[in-house]
């Protein structure tokens, strides 16, 4: 009698494929890009307009693996341009000191393939700073990889578009993320985010309107205060109010101890049951640090005592001119990378790179300013269809 094949996994891929894949993990990213990047950049932003803050991040998590990247799980701010991410990654990066701390992000395909979700249009910006594409097949990937631990927001693109309505309440997380953690036996960094729901406040989801928009290869279209402007001035499609951003330490949790089974015979409903145990535990922590730390999420004065004493620097954190200050800086790294780089900052340089890059001008174009954005993201989603169709051949 012939004996039953094993079933194979749809989220297991042959060891040849998983070889042929690493080149994902090198392929954009540049360390010294994010060091200079958050340095002269995201830094004054994050003190001075988020004026973000860390709770219990006393020092670099331990791996129960040395060999393992850890995985580091927030919740997503909701209807917002995911400054969340971009803020933490940044500050999380400087405080421990770059190197080999800083976090690679998976990110939804749909925000990395197109070029209006990439920050102010720069070209592979997600990538350049160390994000890959959420597929299976990746995150398997990186799991082979010590250099980096992990950053992910298990919720996906429905973290960002549950409305402001839902805020704090954790989406659905994915099953991905339980399921890579007891197949390489590696723990989960839980973290709260907290005050980022407040980047775009008042918003509402409309579901029939975001299946419209998905056709364009646009997420997700918050309905509110914000949208009327944005539809006006496409610049306005960035921005985030200022609210204090606090990133608190949650609870290390061990999913392969959460079940006595080995790897191979666990079923999809089993990884599903231990995902919703791990949601139930960041959904409780979330609610107890939203309690402490968001009762305030802008604080005004604050803001405004801040911004009176780093006046010399209101150029590098005044909102519109952050994308001129990220393509200037691009910009300049790119023309001197190879020597001993320092970015020379100023408001006149800052203002000169709408002569080096015209077509930044167009953000700030009222109405007419969609047209290019428009045109240049309907090439990305039929370059992207010609990608998928070439993939199932």
């Amino acid at each position: 009698m012939s004996q039953p094949t094993k079933r194979v996994s749809r989220f297991d891929f042959p060891e040849e494929v998983i070889e042929a894949n690493k080149y994902i993990y090198h392929e954009y990213f540049d360390s010294k890009y994010v060091e200079e990047l958050v340095n002269n950049v995201m830094d004054p932003i994050a003190k001075y307009w988020f004026r973000i803050k860390f709770v219990g991040f006393d020092k670099v998590p331990e791996r129960n693996d040395p060999d393992i990247p850890l995985i580091f799980a927030t919740n997503h701010s909701g209807m917002a341009f995911p400054w969340d991410a971009i803020m933490f990654n940044s500050g999380y990066s400087k405080k421990f000191n770059f190197g080999k701390n800083i976090l690679r992000s998976l990110s939804a395909p749909m925000l990395l393939a197109y070029g209006y979700m990439n920050p102010f249009f720069v070209d592979n910006a997600w990538k350049n700073v160390g994000c890959m594409d959420a597929t299976y097949k990746n995150f398997d990937t990186v799991m082979r990889f010590p250099d980096h631990n992990i950053l992910l927001y298990p919720e996906g693109v429905a973290g960002i578009a549950k409305g402001f309505k839902n805020r704090y309440q954790l989406q659905t997380i994915k099953s991905s993320m339980v399921r890579i953690a007891i197949k390489y036996k590696t723990d989960i960094i839980t973290l709260s985010t907290v005050n980022a729901e407040y980047n775009n406040p008042y918003t509402l989801r409309w579901k029939k309107l975001n299946n419209l928009v998905n056709k364009i290869g646009i997420p997700f279209l918050p309905v509110g205060i914000m949208t009327l402007v944005a539809a006006v001035q496409p610049y306005f499609f960035y921005f985030a109010f200022p609210s204090k951003i606090t990133y608190v330490m949650g609870k290390r949790i061990k999913p392969y101890e959460m079940i006595d089974k080995p790897y191979e015979d666990i079923s999809h409903g089993e990884f599903k049951k231990i995902s919703r145990k791990v949601q139930a535990i960041m959904q409780e922590q979330l609610n107890e640090h939203v309690e402490e730390y968001g009762k305030k999420p802008y604080q005004f004065g604050e803001l405004i005592k801040v911004t009176f004493q780093n006046l010399r620097h209101l150029h590098k954190f005044w909102f519109p001119l952050w994308a001129a200050n990220v393509h200037e800086f691009d910009w300049q790294y790119r023309k001197n990378k190879e020597e001993e780089f320092k970015y020379k900052s100023n408001i006149f340089r800052i203002v000169s790179i709408f002569f080096k890059k015209p077509r930044l001008l167009s953000l700030y174009v009222p109405i007419l300013g969609w047209i290019p954005m428009i045109y240049k993201t309907l090439k990305d989603v039929n370059k992207l269809k010609k990608k998928k169709e070439k993939n199932t051949k």
